[in-house]
C-alpha cells in the first residue's frame, strides 16, 4: 500500500510540474541563459580592439641614467594606442591598466634627443598584443645645470618716435624693492647658451613722470636660439620697473652734518665744496622741491680741530645721477680753526651698557681706560674732565653677534652743547647666546 501511494505521489507531482506554466517559464529562462553563456564563451568570435592613450612608462631612476647624471627634460607624459586581439566578450573589459608600455633606456649614455624603443605587453594572457601606434618615442636627456642667477636688464619696447617730453629724457631705470634678479633652471647644454635675461617694458604713450611697469621677461641666448627646457624658477609676480622721466638741471652742492652739537646748529662750521655746482638728472616731479645736491653726510666725530679735507667719489653719493661725466669726485674742506683738542682718559666705570638684546647677553669686557679726544673752544674744554664723559653701548643693536669682541660706543659729554668727541671708540665686550 505504501509503495502504491508513493508512485501516485510521484506521478502527481511530475504531472503537476509539467502542467504548471509558471514553473515551466522559469525553467525555460534558466536553460536559455545557460545556453547563451555557453554560446558567448565557446562560440564568441575573435576580434581586434584599439585601446587608446595607453601611458608610456619611462624609468627615470634607471641605474644607467644615474651613472651619467642624466635626467629627462621636456615632455615626460607619452601615450600610444595599442591594438589587442582576443575573444570579443573578453576584449570588451580590457582597459589601459591591463597593458604595459615601457620605454627602453638601456642604451642612453649621453645628452641629447634619444629614440627609445617601446616594449608593449599584456598584464594577463587572455588577449594578445597586435601592435601599437608607434614603436618608439623621442625623449630629451641632459645633465641638470646648477641654478643660474641673472640680473635683469630693462629694455624699452615702443612704436612711438619719442615717449618723453622734448626737454626731458629717460633716467636710469630701477627695479622696485631692488628685486632685479631671477634664477634659471634647466639642462646644462641650454643654460650654457644664456647670455642675459631682459625685462621688456612696453610703452604705448608719452610718459610725463616716473612710471611703474610690469615687464615681460625674455631669455636671450648667445646664438639667438630658442630654449625649450629652461625656465625661470623665481617668483616674478612682484617684479616691476620704474621708468624715471628726468630733466637735466644745475644745482649748488652741499653737505649734511650728523650729530651736530646744539651750538653749531645755530653757528655752523664754515666749509667749501669743489665743484660748487653740478649738473644732475632730477625726476620731473621733484624739480620744484629740489634746490641743492647733497654730496655727503659727515659726522662731527670725523671733524678735528683745524682744517679737515674730505674726498668723495661721485659714484658714492646717495643722490640724483650726475650727468656731467667730467665730475668724478667732490672735495669738501671744513674749517674748525680757532678750536682746540683735549684728551681725557675715561675709566671702565664710565662705560655703560643700555637696553637688552633679544638674542644675546652683552657684557663689558673692557679693563683699560679709553682716551677720548674732545674738540671745542679752549675755554670750554679746559673745564671738562673724566667725570663729565661717559661711553654708552646700545645692546639692542642688531649688528651685535655671538662672535663679536668689540663694539663702537657713543661718547656723551654731560652738559655740553658746544663741543664734541673726535673719532670712534671701540669697547671690548663678551657676547653669549641667550
Amino acid at each position: 500500500m505504501k509503495n502504491n501511494g508513493s508512485n501516485k505521489l510521484s506521478k502527481f507531482s511530475l504531472s503537476a510540474l509539467i502542467n504548471n506554466n509558471r514553473i515551466l517559464m522559469i525553467l525555460s529562462f534558466i536553460l536559455s541563459f545557460i545556453l547563451w553563456i555557453w554560446v558567448a564563451i565557446e562560440k564568441s568570435p575573435e576580434t581586434e580592439r584599439v585601446i587608446t592613450s595607453v601611458p608610456v612608462q619611462i624609468n627615470a631612476e634607471n641605474a644607467i641614467l644615474k651613472k651619467y647624471g642624466l635626467e629627462i627634460f621636456g615632455d615626460k607624459n607619452f601615450t600610444v594606442d595599442v591594438t589587442v586581439y582576443g575573444k570579443k566578450y573578453l576584449l570588451d573589459a580590457v582597459t589601459r591598466d591591463d597593458i604595459i608600455v615601457q620605454a627602453d633606456v638601456s642604451e642612453v649614455d649621453s645628452a641629447g634627443i634619444k629614440t627609445l624603443k617601446l616594449n608593449v605587453k599584456a598584464k594577463d594572457n587572455y588577449f594578445e598584443i597586435l601592435g601599437s601606434s608607434s614603436g618608439s618615442i623621442e625623449v630629451y636627456f641632459d645633465t641638470r645645470a646648477d641654478d643660474a642667477a641673472f640680473v635683469l636688464q630693462p629694455n624699452i619696447v615702443t612704436v612711438l618716435d619719442t615717449y618723453y617730453p622734448d626737454d626731458c629724457k629717460v633716467g636710469e631705470m630701477t627695479f622696485k624693492n631692488n628685486k632685479n634678479t631671477v634664477v634659471l633652471s634647466g639642462p646644462s647644454s641650454e643654460i650654457s647658451k644664456v647670455s642675459k635675461v631682459i625685462a621688456n617694458i612696453t610703452v604705448e604713450s608719452v610718459l610725463e613722470q616716473n612710471t611703474e611697469f610690469v615687464p615681460e621677461l625674455q631669455i636671450i641666448t648667445k646664438d639667438g636660439s630658442t630654449l625649450q627646457y629652461t625656465k625661470i624658477i623665481t617668483d616674478v609676480s612682484d617684479i616691476s620697473v620704474i621708468v624715471p622721466i628726468v630733466k637735466e638741471v644745475v644745482l649748488p652742492t652741499t653737505v649734511n652734518f650728523l650729530n651736530v652739537p646744539e651750538y653749531y646748529q645755530q653757528n655752523p662750521l664754515q666749509y667749501e665744496i669743489y665743484p660748487k655746482n653740478v649738473r644732475v638728472d632730477v625726476p620731473v616731479h621733484l624739480i620744484e622741491s629740489t634746490e641743492e645736491y647733497v654730496v655727503a653726510s659727515i659726522d662731527f666725530a670725523e671733524i678735528s680741530n683745524g682744517y679737515n679735507t674730505f674726498s668723495i667719489n661721485a659714484d658714492e653719493t646717495d643722490n640724483f645721477k650726475i650727468s656731467d661725466s667730467k665730475t668724478d669726485k667732490f672735495t669738501v674742506r671744513i674749517s674748525a680753526s680757532g678750536l682746540k683738542s683735549k684728551t681725557v682718559s675715561v675709566s671702565p666705570e664710565k662705560i655703560i651698557i643700555e637696553n637688552s638684546n633679544d638674542n644675546f647677553n652683552v657684557l663689558l669686557n673692557q679693563n683699560e681706560k679709553i682716551d677720548v679726544i674732545i674738540i671745542g673752544k679752549e675755554e670750554i674744554i679746559e673745564n671738562i674732565d673724566a667725570e663729565d664723559i661717559k661711553i654708552v653701548i646700545d645692546a639692542s643693536n642688531k649688528n651685535i653677534l655671538e662672535d663679536s669682541s668689540t663694539v663702537t660706543g657713543k661718547v656723551i659729554i654731560n652738559e655740553s652743547k658746544n663741543c664734541w668727541a673726535y673719532g670712534y671708540y671701540e669697547v671690548k665686550i663678551s657676547v653669549t647666546a641667550k
